[in-house]
């Protein structure tokens, strides 16, 4: 698969499934991620499974990774609340095996305040003995999962922001538990909150990087602006992306584009197309 345009299918998420994907796939788009909004239609409804997938089938868009269950504390140590998001991820996964998606897109867990550091390491304890335990659903099904890195937001003893705003964090998650199915997803809007440098972000990751959420913003919001209307360099970035051989889609996650009605939606999702193409010539 070659570094191709991809939108998220949020952009349109109201329509039903044949009416988002036509709108995307007549607009000239190949590729997309499911949105958690779509992921928990289906979730619920497994009759929509079918349908989605002959809709992008119709209109030749490649369902090339989902966003799973997008308020999914795995790391929570309320035991409902991590159960309750736990058996969420888990049905997503099982959604992307029967629709055929890759790769599902997951944040690391552990909202919130910590108030010691004796709960921080029971949030680290319980985020490792999740991700053990997706490792071996994504084994079971064959998709594999990758955790997203994060921006700023909450506060911690040590000052740390939240697990997964340094992405060797999550190369450590992934290497200390199932390398073969946990990657990363690696949102440049996140890592440019941060202050991360992301063409060298890129270059550390490597192969690692499974997904891409591609946004843009001003270094301080987490806006997720269509590239060009925030602060990011995009030369350097797509330069980096082929030098560690990414072949997956340049998926677009906008929204800060959401805004207005359809039709100046669907302007938008043209222009991020242009966008992507201009990028990547």
């Amino acid at each position: 698969m070659a570094l191709i345009p991809s939108m998220w299918t949020a952009m349109f998420v109201e329509a039903e499934p044949d009416e988002s994907l036509g709108i995307l796939g007549r607009q000239g788009w190949r590729s997309v991620e499911v949105s958690t909004e779509h992921a928990e239609m289906m979730r619920e409804d497994e009759a929509l499974l079918e349908p989605f997938a002959e809709a992008a089938e119709r209109h030749q868009i490649g369902l090339d990774q989902m966003h799973a269950y997008i308020a999914a504390d795995v790391a929570s140590l309320d035991d409902a609340r991590r159960e309750h998001d736990m058996a969420a991820v888990i049905g997503d996964l099982r959604s992307c095996a029967r629709l055929g998606i890759p790769v599902a897109v997951i944040h690391p867990g552990g909202h919130g305040k910590m108030s010691s550091y004796e709960e921080l390491e029971q949030v680290n304890r319980q985020r490792l003995e999740s991700f053990v335990r997706l490792g071996g659903v994504c084994a079971e099904v064959g998709v594999k999962l990758a955790i997203e890195n994060m921006p700023d937001g909450g506060e911690g003893p040590h000052g740390h922001r939240r697990f997964g705003g340094i992405l060797e964090e999550l190369l450590e998650l992934c290497e200390q538990i199932a390398p073969e199915v946990l990657g990363i997803c690696l949102d440049t809007s996140h890592c440019n909150c941060v202050g991360l440098d992301i063409p060298e972000t890129i270059r550390l990751c490597g192969d690692k990087i499974w997904a891409l959420h591609i946004s843009d913003n001003d270094g301080v919001h987490d806006d997720h602006l269509i590239p060009g209307y925030g602060e990011i360099e995009w030369g350097p970035v797509v330069a980096a992306l082929r030098d560690i051989g990414y072949d997956r889609p340049f998926n677009l996650e906008v929204p800060g584009a959401r805004k207005g009605d359809r039709s100046r939606m669907a302007l938008r999702s043209r222009h991020g197309l242009e966008v992507c193409r201009e990028l990547l010539v």
